[in-house]
């Protein structure tokens, strides 16, 4: 069809030309654009939608319609594997480029040996910085915009993100021309918007700015801070009183703004005793005013404050996935309605096996995939009250199938996992053995080495012919087992027990490298580089052990907890980070007599590295400030090379304490809590939680039970053939685990246990492995 010429539609037919979308141009002057009509086929826009969902990404009714929108579908697909690089790349350059303090200055930004600073900072110059900023905000905002197109919905965070981010491209595109980017010229505004930017884009700290939001909005968490602060103004104001005209007085309570200082320092339990002993050496009562502050501050009443706040946190946590649940059901029953048609009954079950073919993009393991589609199919049907023989799938079952294929937590397997020979596994077992005595034998090497070492303090490295024969036998096995295991699993396999081979891998790799390295270049410290890898093998030893291998998975278990609250971490940092180098940029310095006679100018030799001359020396400040030791040293600096302002230091560093201390990690240890507790009371081991090997995968073709425990700790599971997926059919509603079975078949995992009635279908017995009970 034929559309009037404009220029919008011609630049978007030449910018889509290469994604083979059907159009042409006509040569004539009028410049018409011929597009051709593209037919949206309901399955593809269904898939569309349901990985839209995924992501966690609104979208409405209209999503996906017209060709306009699976153009701009097709380009945020080409950006999607490029998007979070380009986030962490344009995030990071503020470590290596020139501090936004000395942009109209010298780029030099004065002499090192005066100005500390990080050594990474001042490698990019702004030249190049600047250049390389607009190209990555281009595409950040170009991935924005054509999701918002083809979603047919900008919500409130892609809105929030785009405006930040065209924003900063005009500051930065101006700061190219004039060197300081958009009036006023004291501030540097795409430096600051940078974390805005991040928490725009991520996932993880939007979750967690909703939910701490949710809890600071809570009225007893309120009260209890309102009780605190007053507790603060009136004990201060008492020890104005009592301490008036003494030698403690003047040191610590002249005033009630120093009184307030040295309280609230007290409270962070960063100068106690010293906050007393001017008094206490004079008298042994004053310990009663002291203590009894930090009994009712520190130990009651701010326990009781994060009690209100774990409580107000799991509150704010449940209503927020019960929103976000209730956003998910809408959205699918819109692909419900799509795919439903004209259908009063349901989905038609050949439609729905469509749909599962196109989310996992299905390449050459057509079969495998239509039996697995075939088992979801009764699975999520057998887990209603009776059984669905119809044609069509019913709006429940689909929910209960769709809820999962759009859960993130759920790794859907595309094609059949690989699936080694038998004696290629045992042979896998054996060598790990071998490894494991091999490597024994080279720690104790290394540990005589090392005892060498100490003895010769620092003279030579202690390496006669059997040790480098030691050294020599142990780096040959350990690869040779690299190479069966990586035979033996494949890259799926490998994926599956991922901590344990990259621990492997990286140690491994090391080890050789460093070895093959030492024996063409004699230098002690490649020596003692070399040993130092050596050492870190002994983690595959510790494996061994059940109860390190049981702390180290239950870590890795609450990973994503520490995800959400590092991101929002990160974002913290950046910001005050980012803040501090506009503000005290430069100020810092070793030659400043205004910090010569203070604490910041004599603790340790001196403070002066602490400083925010860049970005990367403000984040090890915050990292000090985190951990609360001597963080009133460092604020009490930033104060004085203020000068009238020194306020503005000492508040800064105190609102930080309360953005880390009073939110974030308090939020951090009630959610790693509430993870520990749900994952203890569940009834299955940890061992059994952790990811599965490559043997574990279902297999229609081969029935039997998986490899035998070993290194990786694999699961004997059960396989099911098209006799026992009619017995799973006849049996539905009867399985009380089925939601976890579907959850097993889309990670291409074998199911565990079945019902009695599928139980006769197989020769042999059943007996329930030690899988855990997923949570639906």
């Amino acid at each position: 069809s034929r559309r009037p010429p404009s220029r919008s539609a011609c630049a978007m037919a030449a910018g889509f030309k290469y994604l083979a979308v059907p159009f042409s141009m006509d040569a004539s002057t009028t410049g018409t654009v011929v597009i051709q009509e593209v037919i949206i086929d309901p399955i593809d826009r269904a898939a569309g939608l349901l990985s839209y969902c995924r992501q966690s990404r609104s979208f409405s009714s209209s999503a996906l319609l017209d060709d306009c929108q699976w153009r701009a579908r097709l380009v945020g697909r080409i950006l999607d594997s490029f998007d979070r690089p380009v986030l962490v790349l344009y995030m990071f350059i503020y470590l290596f480029e020139v501090p936004s303090w000395c942009w109209n200055q010298d780029e030099s930004c004065g002499n090192p040996d005066i100005i500390l600073r990080s050594p990474l900072a001042m490698r990019m110059p702004t030249t190049l910085s600047r250049p390389l900023q607009l190209f990555l905000l281009g595409a950040l905002l170009t991935h924005e915009v054509c999701k918002g197109i083809a979603l047919g919905v900008f919500s409130f965070w892609p809105r929030i993100s785009i405006a930040i981010m065209s924003f900063s491209f005009v500051d930065n595109s101006v700061a190219c021309i004039n060197g300081y980017g958009l009036p006023p010229e004291a501030i540097c505004w795409h430096p600051l918007l940078r974390p805005f930017i991040f928490m725009a884009l991520s996932r993880s700290v939007q979750k967690f700015a909703e939910q701490a939001w949710g809890a600071l909005k809570s009225r007893p968490v309120w009260d209890l801070a309102a009780s605190q602060f007053l507790l603060l103004i009136f004990w201060g104001w008492f020890g104005v009183l009592l301490f008036a005209h003494t030698h403690e007085g003047d040191s610590y309570f002249d005033g009630f703004e120093v009184a307030y200082r040295s309280l609230f320092i007290m409270f962070t339990t960063a100068n106690f005793p010293d906050v007393m002993m001017p008094a206490y050496a004079r008298t042994r009562w004053v310990v009663i005013y002291f203590a009894l502050y930090l009994i009712l501050s520190l130990y009651m009443m701010w326990n009781v404050l994060l009690a209100s706040m774990f409580s107000a946190y799991k509150a704010s946590v449940a209503e927020n996935l019960r929103q976000s649940h209730g956003q998910t059901e809408k959205q699918l029953e819109i692909v419900f309605d799509i795919l439903r048609g004209d259908n009063s009954d349901g989905i038609p079950k050949e439609t729905l096996r469509s749909v599962f073919f196109a989310c996992v993009n299905d390449s050459g393991c057509s079969e495998w995939n239509r039996k697995r589609a075939d088992l979801l199919m009764a699975l999520s049907s057998s887990v209603g009250n009776g059984s669905d023989k119809s044609e069509a799938v019913s709006k429940e079952s689909w929910l209960r199938l769709a809820h999962l294929l759009v859960n993130p937590e759920v790794t859907i397997v595309e094609q059949k996992p690989y699936r080694a020979p038998q004696w290629l596994l045992d042979v896998q077992n054996k060598m790990a053995y071998v490894v494991d005595a091999v490597v024994f034998v080279d720690l104790v090497v290394t540990a005589l080495q090392t005892q060498a070492l100490l003895v010769s303090r620092g003279k030579g490295w202690h390496a006669p012919w059997h040790f480098k024969l030691v050294h020599c036998t142990c780096g040959v096995v350990f690869i040779a087992e690299l190479l069966v295991r990586v035979a033996a699993q494949r890259w799926e396999g490998l994926k599956k027990d991922a901590y344990r081979n990259s621990m492997d891998f990286a140690t491994g790799v090391a080890c050789s490298g460093m070895g093959i390295v030492s024996m063409f270049y004699q230098r002690y410290s490649i020596f003692r580089w070399t040993a130092l890898f050596r050492v870190m093998r002994s983690e595959r030893l510790l494996w061994r052990l059940a109860g390190v291998r049981r702390a180290v998975k239950t870590l890795l278990y609450l990973l994503g907890t520490f995800r959400s609250t590092g991101s929002a971490l990160m974002f913290v940092f950046y910001i005050y980070s980012t803040v501090g180098v506009q503000i005290f940029g430069g100020l810092i310095r070793s030659d400043d007599e205004r910090l010569q006679d203070t604490d910041f100018g004599k603790a340790a030799g001196g403070y002066y590295a602490n400083n925010f001359n860049d970005f990367g020396s403000g984040l090890v400040v915050f990292f000090e400030l985190m951990v609360v030791n001597n963080w009133f040293i460092i604020a009490d600096g930033l104060g004085s090379v203020l000068g009238d302002w020194y306020r503005l230091g000492w508040m800064f560093c105190i609102s930080f304490y309360f953005c880390i201390h009073i939110l974030i990690l308090n939020i951090l240890v009630t959610s790693i809590v509430e993870t520990y507790e749900r994952l203890i009371h569940e009834n299955a081991p940890i061992d059994a939680r952790y990811r599965h090997s490559a043997n574990d995968m279902l297999d229609f073709d081969d029935p039997g039970s998986g490899g035998d425990e070993g290194l990786n700790h694999s699961v004997s599971c059960i396989g099911l053939g098209e006799e026992e997926l009619m017995c799973v059919e006849d049996s539905a509603g009867q399985s009380p685990d089925a939601r976890d079975d579907m959850v097993r078949v889309l990670e291409g995992v074998r199911i565990a246990h079945a019902p009695p009635e599928i139980a006769k279908c197989f020769s042999k017995s059943i007996t329930r492995s030690a899988l855990p009970a997923r949570p639906a």
